[in-house]
């Protein structure tokens, strides 16, 4: 069970991880850090359990979550009309 409160702001999570929001926003498109979770109009926050997850295993992480990353990054394929 995690000890980290569900929502974790970006400082917060900059603490933790030592990564700066460019890096993160650039590892979260790229599927190797969880998403960002949009809760007000300006406002962002990280679940604490996907953090700690990561945190855990970065790598197995990015391995449990890269067939979503594949899944979003492959184009549709054309249909013959």
């Amino acid at each position: 069970m995690s000890t980290s409160p569900f929502l974790l702001s970006s400082d917060e999570v900059e603490q933790k991880t030592f990564l700066c929001d460019l890096t993160r926003m650039r590892q979260e498109k790229l599927g190797r850090f969880p998403k960002r979770v949009k809760i007000a109009t300006r406002r962002i926050a990280y679940l604490g359990a996907e953090i700690e997850d990561w945190l855990r295993d970065p790598e197995a992480w990015r391995q449990r979550n890269a067939a979503v990353t594949q899944v979003d990054l492959v184009a549709p394929e054309r249909v013959a009309g």
